[in-house]
């Protein structure tokens, strides 16, 4: 009868186990993306998720999303480092269409359109 625990079994099983314990390891260096506040580090598609206002710093937070119409409130916003917004439609379309383009600038953490 052959002894399957050999020493070549054993030693090919805590090889693989070593390999598969420690090639996941996270680097303990390395550190999260940063998002640039810079107009082409904000560039990209967004969807509106919420929408929230305050009237003053000391005001109450108010929520504006249930105000916004349904066909709305699935458009993407697609920031182009040029300074130029393309809102478009996705889902439930508006009639007359809200697909828009338009302006965008950044001033400090602030992003102003038109």
């Amino acid at each position: 009868m052959r002894n399957f625990l050999s020493p070549s079994v054993i030693l090919t099983v805590v090889y693989t186990a070593v390999i598969f314990l420690t090639s996941c390891q996270k680097d303990p260096d390395e550190t999260p993306p940063v998002c640039q506040k810079t107009m082409s580090g904000l560039s990209g598609t967004y969807t509106m998720v919420s929408m929230r206002y305050k009237q003053t710093p000391s005001s109450a937070e108010q929520d504006w999303l249930p105000l916004i119409p349904a066909c709305e409130r699935d458009n993407s916003f697609k920031l182009l480092a040029s300074g130029v917004y393309e809102e478009t439609e996705a889902g439930l379309a508006c009639s007359p269409s809200s697909a828009e383009t338009g302006t965008w600038s950044l001033s400090g953490t602030t992003i102003i359109s038109d």
